[in-house]
């Protein structure tokens, strides 16, 4: 019997993301009840006081009270926690939205306002979720369950409505917002090519300099090419793309390296984040061990905390818990890599998630704080994203 003709290419999901034609009223509708949906959610915070380290920030900062060019050059030459402490982060974009809090909307010590401007930064990334999610997943109602289930995910609760959040929240503009312009770039050509890198260039500087870690885009935009590869092959946009992210990428740390050199030296608290005092291999278990805290968290967030210092994590003692742990994180890391076979959307989904997570997961270095819900903001897209992708 003659043989049958082989089909080309792959099933779809595990062929590049194209995007779809979403008809009009569910282009309206969709929006709209993502928008009722996050609002219901995080209604009962706008009258939440200035608690914790929004004291410090907001209310004992002299930079943010008038908006002036001293005030503004202080914020470009000084770190975050100028002038009550130092912990070597410098996100002047991040001040500089506070002062338009305090200063030019004139909400000052009143925190409904900046309640808002934190809400309706999360809501414009639950529309950037949409957005990605439509051009992953292709479908309508998975795009709009996925980005539904992000938008009110209880672990993002200290992102949005913990005043100083707002960090992650921009950073998060940025990443999400830069990696769709990406797609426009490579599908453009001679002045719109450009227009879209320029985008690109422009939303990573504000990214950078509102928290360091959104210097994962470059890692997700590089990320993206080699999981669609086979079918997308664009060597040269990559470049331009990378190109793009590391000219304001390059900027920041020039003038993080400046301030930080003029700035009193920075140590991490032990009590902030025990693994800056243990060796080497008991620093990595734990760290390993938090992540699997993560994992749980994003799975069941029924039990979150705003402060997890000092006794609330020990450190990794080799203990069967311990190795448990670690277990689990070695078999969800050794199911994403399986999944490049299979679904290569779901596969880029869940390392979205780890490239995103990698800079706070204290791995590579130690950070400020041993744990922090915060840190999954950008990460849970991923995890929010999967369960819509079973094809």
């Amino acid at each position: 019997m003659p043989k049958k003709p082989k089909k080309k290419g792959g099933p779809a999901h595990n062929t590049e993301p194209r995007p779809f034609q979403i008809d009009r009223w569910r282009s309206v509708l969709a929006p709209a009840s993502l928008a009722l949906l996050t609002f219901l959610a995080f209604s009962n915070s706008f009258s939440t006081g200035l608690v914790l380290d929004n004291k410090l920030l907001l209310l004992q900062d002299p930079r943010i009270r008038e908006l002036t060019g001293e005030n503004i050059r202080l914020i470009l030459q000084h770190t975050f926690w100028w002038p009550t402490g130092e912990t070597g982060l410098y996100r002047p974009f991040t001040t500089l939205s506070f002062l338009f809090n305090y200063a030019v909307l004139g909400n000052k010590t009143d925190p409904a306002g900046y309640h808002w401007i934190n809400f309706l930064l999360h809501l414009g990334n639950v529309f950037l979720v949409y957005a990605l999610t439509c051009r992953l997943l292709r479908r309508f109602w998975p795009s709009f369950f996925a980005a539904a289930l992000w938008a009110v995910h209880p672990v993002l609760t200290e992102s949005v409505t913990n005043m100083i959040g707002r960090s992650d929240l921009l950073s998060a503009t940025a990443v999400l917002s830069g990696f769709l312009m990406y797609p426009k770039a490579t599908e453009s050509a001679g002045s719109r090519r450009f227009a879209w890198l320029a985008g690109l260039m422009g939303v990573t500087a504000v990214g950078v300099f509102s928290k360091e870690s959104a210097v994962t885009i470059v890692g997700v935009i590089a990320l993206y090419e080699l999981t669609f590869w086979k079918e997308r092959r664009q060597g040269r946009v990559l470049l331009l793309g990378c190109i793009a992210a590391l000219l304001p990428i390059a900027a920041m740390l020039y003038q993080r390296s400046i301030v930080l050199a003029a700035s009193r030296p920075w140590v991490t608290p032990f009590v902030d984040n025990p693994i800056v005092g243990a060796g080497f291999w008991s620093g990595r278990l734990t760290a390993v061990k938090v992540i699997a805290r993560y994992l749980w968290l994003t799975l069941w967030p029924a039990r979150l905390s705003s402060d997890y210092s000092y006794a609330q994590i020990p450190l990794a003692r080799g203990t069967l818990q311990d190795w448990l742990a670690c277990i689990a994180v070695l078999a969800a890391a050794i199911l994403v890599v399986a999944l490049y076979s299979r679904n290569r959307t779901a596969f880029f989904l869940a390392s979205f998630a780890a490239i995103t997570f990698l800079p706070v997961s204290n791995l590579l270095f130690p950070i400020g704080t041993i744990m922090a819900e915060r840190f999954l903001y950008l990460p849970v897209i991923g995890a929010a994203c999967l369960p819509g992708d079973g094809d």
